[in-house]
């Protein structure tokens, strides 16, 4: 442990570089689950990807939260102390011990011991502070300038409306039932409530470890979520968080509906229509009850839209892809990928839509694009799908073609993106403003 801890301040930065004062304004809560053993952290912030910087877990050791100022150092080396032995506070005592800049952190760890801990420091911006709870069960507050310990969890923000937010936080967390993750995610939309960050929402993160509970056991991270850039990320997260239940968790026994015929009749127009991407249908014939056949060309459907683990063969059916298939599966009820709605552009993109170059195509530009119908086999044109987003080859239109613009910085992305932004460019022209 002594030789760890003086490789880790060796390697402490001796300054931090001038043009490095974006600092994640944040509310966040680590916390441990001692009738699981799971280990996690949700946080939202008005900064862009916070999920990339913040949240830090291993399954079996502990959880952190670094943020403000936030040096991620503390993440990977506060899981390693923790791994090594020392509990949720001494790992975050030794992490800071060698920081120059730690008046600008903020951070939270809780290890999988249940012990907990955070640090507000002096010249984080107002409001800021944390709360943890005592093993007595009491509330322990505090704001800037010094560690917190407490058991179970520990919840910190900084440049809030209020402390009503990290109060929100301690209280909804505590009250609330169920997994962990249901858990935080009660304590983030909490927090919001509180009054959240004082300058808006920007992304969000929900990150839980459970030991081999990722994708095919390959690793910890049972669930990993993060919203980028939303206008009400939290909302976001609540729908991505939905869909990952819905995809990688085993189904409830109070959520499986019995394949009564009355419910196969309403599955099978799904079946027996020709599927997008697939030569032939999933069902020859109507079978009008569940029988071998009838529950083969299912499990083949529900393989296909990636409900792998709600798969059954024992005449049951999960209510959560009942629900999705539906009898209008294809027509007024659209799947997952097709569900978004836009509000307007995304802060990221304003930039673009103020200069008259809305990035997603204008309401004008999608009617002129010439759609197959429903007869011609394409269901996203039955769908409403504008073409530019699906990436099917257009028909030229009967007009003079425009003049066409080279469009940079495309690789990395997807054909179908690509594809998307050059008709979009090549189709409007592009006026270019300078600003004073």
């Amino acid at each position: 442990m002594h030789l760890l801890v003086v490789a880790l301040l060796a390697q402490q930065p001796t300054a931090v570089p001038s043009d490095f004062l974006k600092r994640a304004h944040t509310y966040s809560i680590v916390a441990y689950d001692s009738a699981t053993g799971d280990l996690g952290v949700a946080v939202q912030s008005k900064f862009p990807n916070v999920g990339g910087i913040v949240p830090w877990a291993r399954a079996g050791v502990g959880a952190v939260a670094t943020q403000s100022l936030g040096n991620t150092a503390y993440g990977a080396q506060g899981l390693e102390l923790m791994a090594r032995g020392a509990s949720a506070p001494e790992a975050l005592r030794i992490v800071m011990r060698g920081d120059t800049r730690r008046a600008q952190r903020q951070v939270g760890m809780v290890d999988a011991h249940g012990n907990a801990a955070s640090w507000t420091g002096d010249s984080c911006f107002d409001w800021a502070g944390g709360r943890t709870l005592t093993p007595g069960g009491d509330i322990v507050a505090a704001g800037k300038g010094q560690v917190i310990v407490g058991r179970g969890f520990a919840a910190q923000a900084n440049i809030m409306v209020s402390d009503q937010t990290v109060k929100n936080m301690a209280d909804a967390y505590l009250r609330a039932t169920g997994p962990l993750a249901d858990r935080l995610m009660a304590a983030l939309a909490a927090g919001q409530a509180g009054g959240g960050d004082k300058r808006g929402m920007e992304s969000a993160a929900l990150l839980v470890v459970r030991a081999d509970a990722g994708y095919l056991g390959g690793n910890d991270r049972y669930i990993d979520i993060r919203v980028y850039d939303d206008t009400n990320p939290i909302r976001e997260l609540q729908r991505l968080y939905a869909l990952h239940r819905l995809y990688f968790f085993q189904s409830r026994p109070e959520d499986l509906l019995p394949l009564t015929p009355d419910v196969v009749r309403q599955l099978e127009p799904i079946l027996l229509r020709e599927p997008v991407n697939q030569p032939q249908k999933w069902l020859d014939a109507a079978q009008g009850t569940a029988t071998p056949r009838f529950l083969e060309a299912l499990a083949n459907f529900m393989y296909w839209e990636n409900y792998d683990v709600r798969v059954r063969m024992d005449g049951k059916i999960d209510r959560g892809p009942h629900r999705r298939a539906g009898p209008d599966r294809g027509g007024a009820r659209p799947g997952p990928a097709h569900r978004r709605v836009r509000r307007g552009p995304r802060p990221a993109d304003r930039g673009l839509a103020h200069r008259g170059c809305d990035p997603r195509g204008s309401g004008r530009d999608r009617r002129q694009l010439p759609a197959r119908g429903a007869a011609g086999g394409d269901r996203r044109a039955a769908r409403g799908v504008p073409r530019v987003l699906t990436g099917a080859a257009p028909r030229a239109p009967a007009r003079a073609p425009l003049r066409r613009r080279e469009v940079g910085g495309a690789a990395g992305h997807s054909a179908e993106a690509q594809h998307g932004a050059s008709r979009r460019f090549a189709e409007r022209p592009v006026r270019v403003r300078k600003d004073a």
